[in-house]
């Protein structure tokens, strides 16, 4: 089993829905055993869909992650001593139909880009792309955002970083460059919920930064709306943050 695929296995397990299934398959094993523990486990499988599913559990996860790096002013923008920008990947739209069936950036990347362009029109600095391939034979995410900021958003790319496979391997491959071209400080473009994860990768590998977050949830429906389940993919995404920050803290020592 290569290790992206056992990543994502174990994430299945660990986020939801797939953290369900532990509580579920245990109940399944108790009823005809221990028909107390299965009540409990059944209950304990209906709370977390519950709290994994409303908007509010969503709104108070990202909340804490969006508030340690605010959006930029433009005076804030103008007063950075950034060199370059980078613009983290966020997947691709496979054989997009509507592209003639040929890979292409996803919806979150987008919007990465569209911030990253216009950060680079305010401030003409180059900009590094990142995202490699997890599947070998497969076009890199830097190469397809490239192309799309470069044929549709009109903003040239001076740096592709195509061989990372998530946020750390995007921070140390692009800071080896950087560190080549003498540059110490960077903006980094990300979502507002995955800044910190990036920020602290990018801290890690010895270089200054400005984070430049976009994508922010500001805010929570209003009730009832606020606690009835429909939230579940978001609370995913928030959670994954939570175990990625804790995750690279002990990789890293």
């Amino acid at each position: 089993m290569t290790a992206p695929l056992f990543n994502h296995l174990l994430q299945v397990l660990v986020l939801p829905p797939g953290n369900l299934l532990i509580p579920l398959a245990f109940a399944l094993w108790a009823i005809g055993r221990h028909p107390r523990w299965a009540k409990g486990a059944i209950w304990l499988t209906i709370g977390l869909l519950y709290i994994q599913s409303i908007p509010w559990s969503n709104h108070m996860l990202v909340s804490y992650l969006e508030t340690l790096y605010p959006a930029l002013s433009r005076s804030q923008i103008a007063a950075s001593p950034a060199q370059a920008i980078v613009i983290l990947g966020h997947g691709r739209y496979p054989q997009a139909p509507e592209y003639g069936g040929k890979d292409t950036t996803a919806a979150g990347a987008l919007v990465r880009m569209r911030y990253g362009a216009t950060l680079q029109r305010q401030t003409k600095l180059p900009i590094m792309v990142t995202g490699g391939a997890v599947f070998s034979g497969r076009s890199s995410e830097a190469s397809l955002m490239a192309e799309v900021l470069e044929r549709e958003l009109h903003v040239p790319v001076k740096w592709q970083e195509s061989s990372s496979r998530n946020t750390w391997e995007n921070a140390k491959n692009a800071v080896e460059t950087f560190k080549k071209e003498g540059i110490d400080h960077i903006f980094v473009v990300t979502h507002a919920k995955h800044m910190r994860r990036a920020i602290w990768s990018f801290e890690q590998q010895g270089i200054q930064v400005t984070a430049a977050p976009t994508m922010f949830k500001t805010i929570m429906p209003p009730f009832p709306l606020a606690y009835l389940p429909g939230a579940i993919g978001e609370i995913r995404t928030a959670l994954h943050e939570y175990l990625g920050l804790i995750y690279y803290r002990l990789v890293s020592g």
